[in-house]
Protein backbone atom coordinates (compact mmCIF):
# COMPACT_ATOMS: atom_id res chain seq x y z
CA UNK A 1 0.00 0.00 0.00
CA UNK A 2 1.32 3.40 -0.95
CA UNK A 3 1.36 6.51 1.16
CA UNK A 4 -1.51 8.71 -0.05
CA UNK A 5 0.67 11.78 0.58
CA UNK A 6 3.59 10.54 -1.52
CA UNK A 7 3.15 13.39 -4.02
CA UNK A 8 3.46 15.99 -1.24
CA UNK A 9 6.44 14.26 0.37
CA UNK A 10 8.23 13.94 -2.96
CA UNK A 11 7.58 17.62 -3.77
CA UNK A 12 9.19 18.69 -0.49
CA UNK A 13 12.25 16.50 -1.20
CA UNK A 14 12.46 17.52 -4.87
CA UNK A 15 12.50 21.23 -4.02
CA UNK A 16 15.93 20.66 -2.42
CA UNK A 17 17.34 19.42 -5.74
CA UNK A 18 18.77 21.57 -8.50
CA UNK A 19 18.10 18.90 -11.13
CA UNK A 20 14.69 17.22 -11.55
CA UNK A 21 13.42 15.27 -14.51
CA UNK A 22 9.89 14.07 -15.17
CA UNK A 23 9.44 11.16 -17.52
CA UNK A 24 6.35 9.31 -18.63
CA UNK A 25 7.19 5.63 -18.81
CA UNK A 26 4.35 3.51 -20.09
CA UNK A 27 1.32 5.08 -18.35
CA UNK A 28 2.98 6.35 -15.17
CA UNK A 29 5.17 9.29 -14.30
CA UNK A 30 8.68 8.93 -12.94
CA UNK A 31 10.31 11.76 -11.03
CA UNK A 32 14.12 11.54 -10.91
CA UNK A 33 17.22 13.56 -10.14
CA UNK A 34 19.36 10.85 -11.84
CA UNK A 35 20.31 9.50 -8.39
CA UNK A 36 16.85 8.23 -7.44
CA UNK A 37 13.58 7.72 -9.28
CA UNK A 38 10.05 7.39 -7.92
CA UNK A 39 6.96 6.24 -9.78
CA UNK A 40 3.78 8.27 -9.43
CA UNK A 41 0.35 7.41 -10.76
CA UNK A 42 -1.73 10.22 -12.30
CA UNK A 43 -3.39 11.44 -9.07
CA UNK A 44 -0.12 11.32 -7.10
CA UNK A 45 1.64 13.14 -9.95
CA UNK A 46 -1.01 15.88 -9.88
CA UNK A 47 -0.54 16.13 -6.11
CA UNK A 48 3.25 16.34 -6.59
CA UNK A 49 2.98 19.01 -9.30
CA UNK A 50 0.50 21.14 -7.34
CA UNK A 51 2.58 21.01 -4.16
CA UNK A 52 5.87 21.64 -5.99
CA UNK A 53 4.34 24.61 -7.83
CA UNK A 54 3.04 26.04 -4.53
CA UNK A 55 6.60 26.72 -3.34
CA UNK A 56 7.74 30.24 -4.14
CA UNK A 57 11.38 29.08 -4.35
CA UNK A 58 10.84 26.56 -7.17
CA UNK A 59 10.14 27.07 -10.86
CA UNK A 60 6.67 25.91 -11.91
CA UNK A 61 6.22 22.55 -13.57
CA UNK A 62 4.10 23.18 -16.65
CA UNK A 63 0.90 21.24 -17.18
CA UNK A 64 1.46 18.24 -19.44
CA UNK A 65 -1.02 17.80 -22.26
CA UNK A 66 -1.01 14.79 -24.56
CA UNK A 67 2.24 13.09 -25.54
CA UNK A 68 5.51 14.45 -24.27
CA UNK A 69 9.12 13.32 -24.16
CA UNK A 70 9.85 14.58 -20.67
CA UNK A 71 10.58 17.69 -18.67
CA UNK A 72 13.87 18.62 -17.13
CA UNK A 73 15.04 21.33 -14.77
CA UNK A 74 18.80 21.67 -14.61
CA UNK A 75 20.52 24.09 -12.19
CA UNK A 76 17.14 25.37 -10.99
CA UNK A 77 16.57 27.26 -14.25
CA UNK A 78 12.98 26.19 -14.93
CA UNK A 79 11.50 23.23 -16.75
CA UNK A 80 11.95 22.59 -20.46
CA UNK A 81 10.70 19.87 -22.79
CA UNK A 82 13.48 17.28 -23.22
CA UNK A 83 14.01 13.77 -24.49
CA UNK A 84 15.11 12.03 -21.32
CA UNK A 85 16.68 8.61 -21.60
CA UNK A 86 18.62 8.48 -18.33
CA UNK A 87 15.91 6.55 -16.53
CA UNK A 88 14.84 4.29 -19.42
CA UNK A 89 17.94 2.13 -19.10
CA UNK A 90 17.30 1.33 -15.44
CA UNK A 91 13.57 0.80 -15.88
CA UNK A 92 14.06 -1.55 -18.84
CA UNK A 93 16.78 -3.42 -16.98
CA UNK A 94 14.49 -3.88 -13.96
CA UNK A 95 11.65 -5.00 -16.18
CA UNK A 96 13.62 -7.76 -17.88
CA UNK A 97 15.60 -9.00 -14.86
CA UNK A 98 13.79 -11.11 -12.33
CA UNK A 99 14.32 -9.47 -8.97
CA UNK A 100 14.55 -12.01 -6.16
CA UNK A 101 13.59 -11.49 -2.53
CA UNK A 102 16.78 -13.25 -1.40
CA UNK A 103 18.71 -10.02 -1.96
CA UNK A 104 16.56 -7.89 0.31
CA UNK A 105 18.19 -4.65 1.47
CA UNK A 106 17.90 -3.65 5.13
CA UNK A 107 19.04 -0.27 6.40
CA UNK A 108 21.22 -0.39 9.48
CA UNK A 109 21.37 2.44 12.04
CA UNK A 110 25.06 2.97 11.23
CA UNK A 111 26.40 5.99 9.38
CA UNK A 112 29.79 6.65 7.82
CA UNK A 113 31.39 9.91 6.73
CA UNK A 114 33.16 9.69 3.39
CA UNK A 115 34.69 12.93 2.18
CA UNK A 116 31.78 15.39 2.03
CA UNK A 117 29.01 12.76 2.14
CA UNK A 118 27.19 11.08 4.98
CA UNK A 119 26.52 7.45 4.07
CA UNK A 120 24.02 5.02 5.57
CA UNK A 121 25.13 1.41 5.76
CA UNK A 122 22.77 -1.32 4.60
CA UNK A 123 23.02 -5.08 4.57
CA UNK A 124 22.20 -7.38 1.67
CA UNK A 125 22.69 -11.13 1.61
CA UNK A 126 25.30 -10.99 4.43
CA UNK A 127 27.17 -8.19 2.64
CA UNK A 128 27.34 -4.51 3.44
CA UNK A 129 26.84 -1.53 1.19
CA UNK A 130 26.15 2.18 1.46
CA UNK A 131 23.77 4.77 0.09
CA UNK A 132 23.88 8.48 0.71
CA UNK A 133 22.00 9.19 3.94
CA UNK A 134 20.02 11.92 2.22
CA UNK A 135 18.36 9.22 0.04
CA UNK A 136 17.50 6.75 2.81
CA UNK A 137 14.11 8.47 3.18
CA UNK A 138 13.03 6.67 0.00
CA UNK A 139 13.41 3.22 1.57
CA UNK A 140 11.67 4.43 4.72
CA UNK A 141 8.81 6.01 2.75
CA UNK A 142 8.10 2.69 1.03
CA UNK A 143 8.14 0.71 4.28
CA UNK A 144 5.44 -1.70 3.03
CA UNK A 145 7.50 -2.49 -0.07
CA UNK A 146 10.63 -4.56 -0.46
CA UNK A 147 13.98 -2.95 -1.31
CA UNK A 148 16.15 -5.40 -3.23
CA UNK A 149 19.50 -5.38 -4.97
CA UNK A 150 20.73 -7.84 -7.62
CA UNK A 151 24.44 -7.48 -6.87
CA UNK A 152 26.86 -5.20 -5.08
CA UNK A 153 26.98 -1.60 -6.26
CA UNK A 154 23.88 -2.10 -8.46
CA UNK A 155 20.79 0.10 -8.03
CA UNK A 156 18.43 -0.67 -5.18
CA UNK A 157 15.00 -1.51 -6.61
CA UNK A 158 11.94 -1.00 -4.42
CA UNK A 159 9.21 -3.49 -5.27
CA UNK A 160 5.59 -3.34 -4.12
CA UNK A 161 3.50 -6.28 -2.90
CA UNK A 162 2.43 -7.22 -6.45
CA UNK A 163 5.98 -7.21 -7.81
CA UNK A 164 5.90 -3.79 -9.50
CA UNK A 165 8.89 -1.47 -9.43
CA UNK A 166 7.90 1.71 -7.55
CA UNK A 167 11.26 3.38 -6.90
CA UNK A 168 14.98 2.98 -7.30
CA UNK A 169 18.10 4.44 -5.76
CA UNK A 170 21.14 4.58 -7.99
CA UNK A 171 23.94 6.17 -5.92
CA UNK A 172 24.92 2.88 -4.34
CA UNK A 173 28.55 2.79 -3.45
CA UNK A 174 31.36 1.22 -1.57
CA UNK A 175 31.85 -2.50 -1.93
CA UNK A 176 31.44 -4.89 1.00
CA UNK A 177 35.20 -5.50 1.13
CA UNK A 178 36.12 -1.80 1.21
CA UNK A 179 33.43 -1.02 3.78
CA UNK A 180 34.50 -3.84 6.10
CA UNK A 181 38.11 -2.65 5.81
CA UNK A 182 37.08 0.88 6.89
CA UNK A 183 35.04 -0.50 9.81
CA UNK A 184 37.97 -2.67 10.95
CA UNK A 185 40.40 0.25 10.83
CA UNK A 186 37.98 2.50 12.75
CA UNK A 187 37.55 -0.17 15.41
CA UNK A 188 41.32 -0.47 15.82
CA UNK A 189 41.55 3.29 16.41
CA UNK A 190 39.17 3.14 19.40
Amino acid sequence: MRNKNLGHILASKAREEDKIMIVRYEKDYWITNSQWAIKLYNSAYDQFRDKYNSYKSTPDIPKINGDFNGLAMINGDGFADKNIYVIDFYLEKARYNSIKQEYRVTLTPFLLEDRDKLLQIFSRNNELGTIQKKYSWIIKEFENCTPVQKKQEAPIYIIDDIGQLVALIMPVGMSDEKLRSIIRSEMLDI
